[in-house]
């Protein structure tokens, strides 16, 4: 791909050749609700011909997918009849590879590849088949003849992972692999690896009724004439309880800040520790822990790239250090309470 240079806040592509204590916010927040009329429509056929087709906003869009998925009920705007899938190209077979290797999906890593022509983009995903994801947002699956029917929880990863993620990559909104609370004056998010503990430190801090819980895996946010915003409405790709005071609702309101989770050892001396992360390294951040990212073509790549290096100043990122034992959450909550005051 080459080297990516940050240049007065911006990624540049060059190649390779040449609140107190105990604070509890008020949550009188100006969020925007979302007018479902104002919006275009993806469409995703992940079984074509299906006859229980629905349409349901899903981050500021109108997304029509032809299951009807139980766990997208509180999201549904209503039903829709899709037109035909769109034709196969042959030519896609030809594209140039932005992925090839294993991912984690349906509860098991599985062989994945990626190729790109322009920006559609063919997926070819172990125990799914072929998935065609073509820029204008219409996204088609075609089973492999050895292709067993895939079973419903990897669907529903796959609708709401990439199947999604890429078309609304191509409007610039991308999927933070976070969990995230709302504050007083916004979103709160903790981005992650894996088994950094931000569902735990989110959910926990919703159980004690510190800040309502809007998500433990998934952020859709986009960069706007009015800074960053983060999407409240977008169902996890984890199986979400929502703890008590928590929020699921079609709405969308400012990021106010977003924490690195980096998870230590709880030594005698360890404690809770929060830094600053200059625009460079937030920056990053937020690319590093962008959901299937990996899969992005190039056009998609520099326009995450570009926001990124415009939201890093726009939004405060931080390091939250936290020991991994839970008498250090509350410690953590206070901690990141303080920072926003």
């Amino acid at each position: 791909m080459g080297n990516l240079c940050f240049v007065d806040g911006r990624f540049c592509h060059q190649n390779s050749l040449g609140g107190a204590l105990h604070h509890r916010a008020s949550y009188l927040l100006n969020i925007t609700p979302i007018d479902s009329r104002q919006v275009a429509e993806l469409q995703l056929y992940l079984e074509p011909g299906s006859s229980s087709q629905a349409v349901y906003l899903l981050a500021d869009q109108r997304v029509a997918i032809d299951i009807a998925f139980q766990e997208l009920e509180p999201y549904r705007q209503g039903p829709f009849v899709a037109a035909r899938p769109p034709g196969i190209h042959p030519e896609m077979s030809a594209g140039q590879s932005t992925f090839h290797g294993e991912a984690w999906l349906g509860g098991r890593q599985r062989q994945l590849s990626c190729l790109a022509r322009g920006e559609d983009l063919v997926l070819s995903i172990e125990g799914f088949g072929e998935l065609y994801v073509l820029a204008e947002g219409t996204v088609s699956r075609r089973s492999l003849p050895s292709t067993v029917a895939p079973d419903p929880d990897l669907l529903l990863e796959v609708a709401l992972g990439p199947a999604l993620l890429l078309p609304l990559a191509t409007r610039g909104i991308f999927g933070l692999h976070a969990s995230a609370v709302l504050g007083d004056k916004g979103v709160i998010a903790f981005a992650g690896v894996s088994g950094a503990g931000k569902s735990t430190l989110a959910s926990s801090a919703a159980r004690e009724g510190f800040w309502p819980l809007i998500g433990d895996d998934l952020l859709p946010w986009t960069l706007g004439a009015s800074g960053v915003t983060g999407f409240l409405s977008y169902p996890q790709l984890k199986r979400l309880d929502l703890a008590p005071g928590s929020t699921k609702t079609s709405v969308a309101g400012p990021l106010q800040a977003l924490y690195v989770l980096e998870s230590v050892e709880a030594t005698r001396d360890a404690r809770v520790e929060i830094h600053s992360l200059p625009p460079r390294l937030g920056a990053l951040a937020m690319v590093r822990h962008t959901v299937s990212s990996t899969l992005f073509d190039k056009s998609r790549l520099e326009r995450l790239l570009d926001s990124a290096g415009t939201a890093c100043q726009r939004v405060p990122i931080r390091r939250l250090v936290v020991p991994r034992k839970f008498d250090f959450l509350p410690r953590a909550w206070e901690a990141v309470a303080r920072d926003l005051e």
